[in-house]
Order: C-alpha cells, then sequence, then structure tokens
C-alpha cells in the first residue's frame, strides 16, 4: 500500500482517486480553492457534484496547506486547474521531500514569447522536481464510472513512468509509457484546441 496525496478535488482529480483506491492504496484528496466542494465532500456520503457519484468511503479528504505537501508521499499527484499551477508551483518551491509529482493538469501558458507546459512551469519554481505527466484519451465522469479508458504516463527516465504505472493501472484504466514528456503535454493541450474547432 502506498501513500498517495491528490492536490485537486476537481472532476479529473477526484476520479483519479478511484482505480488508486481500487489498487489498495492509502489516498488524501486536497483542494486549494473550492471550499463549497470540500464541504460537500467532508459530508458524510462524500458527493462529488460534477461527477454526480458518492466518493468511496475509504477516501480521505484533508484541507490543503503547504504542510500537507512535505508529509512522506509516494506520490502526490497535481490535478488543479491551469490558473491554480503557479499557486502550487510556489508551495513546491519549498518542498523538503523526494516525493514523485504526477502532472494531471492540462494547458500550455504563455512565458514571455513562449508557450510553455504545466511541467515546465513547476520547473521553474523548483529544478529538482522529480516530474511525470499523464495525459490521455480519458474522461473523469467516465473513469469515475470505471469505464475502460487509457492513459500515457511521461517521464524523462522510463522506468519511473512505469512504477507511476503500476500504482494507477487497473483492468478498466490501462497506461502506456513514454520518455517524451513535452510532446505528450503539448499534443494533449493540442488536441483540445482542435476538438473545440471541429
Amino acid at each position: 500500500m502506498k501513500k498517495i496525496l491528490i492536490v485537486g478535488a476537481g472532476a479529473m482529480g477526484a476520479a483519479f482517486s478511484i482505480p488508486l483506491l481500487d489498487n489498495g492504496h492509502s489516498v488524501v484528496l486536497t483542494e486549494p480553492y473550492n471550499f463549497k466542494l470540500l464541504k460537500k465532500l467532508n459530508s458524510k456520503k462524500k458527493y462529488h457534484p460534477s461527477l454526480n457519484i458518492n466518493l468511496p468511503k475509504k477516501l480521505k479528504i484533508n484541507k490543503f496547506s503547504s504542510d500537507i505537501l512535505n508529509r512522506n508521499w509516494d506520490l502526490i499527484v497535481i490535478a488543479v486547474s491551469s490558473i491554480g499551477i503557479d499557486l502550487i508551483g510556489k508551495n513546491l518551491s519549498k518542498i523538503k521531500n523526494k516525493s514523485p509529482i504526477l502532472v494531471l493538469t492540462k494547458g500550455l501558458k504563455l512565458d514571455g514569447r513562449n508557450l510553455i507546459s504545466m511541467s515546465s512551469l513547476l520547473r521553474k519554481y523548483n529544478k529538482n522536481l522529480n516530474i511525470s505527466v499523464l495525459k490521455g484519451p480519458c474522461l473523469a465522469k467516465e473513469l469515475a464510472r470505471k469505464v475502460k479508458s487509457f492513459t500515457v504516463v511521461a517521464n524523462k527516465n522510463i522506468n519511473t513512468a512505469k512504477k507511476i504505472g503500476k500504482l494507477i493501472s487497473t483492468n478498466y484504466y490501462q497506461t502506456e509509457f513514454s520518455r517524451d514528456v513535452n510532446g505528450v503535454e503539448f499534443l494533449s493541450a493540442i488536441k483540445n484546441i482542435y476538438s473545440m474547432i471541429i
């Protein structure tokens, strides 16, 4: 059993807890912005309005703080919106542990004249972070209902990507692996632009 923190209790962050819990891990979900959502999740039923389901009873819900990031985690999952990535980056700049980071957040941000990915933005705050990214044709509502989904985990060290894959893979959530972190992130962001145009 591994100890996993998910930062961001929106649809994808909450749905991502389900395969982790099914694999027997201890999962803590925290939310840095939406206190109304946090209150709903802390209720007896743990109802998630975006997913329209009650989250598993085994899921622990904690208030976000910079201290929570410094606990001894086997994996920290970043699932905030792209707007919130700077706040997380500032908090990760002070992190003392060497927990691997998995970024679910999609998007690109303008940095001067350049577009940069979410993982690159986090590295601007702390160059020593061990960051992997997860992207794929997977919808949060489908994952929460255990509809068969596929995803890609990318890290420059393919063994790190595969270790994360072992934590999250189930019969309904299957993983592929890549060393091309930037390629996976940029294609994921561009895919959304094309789908909106179509």
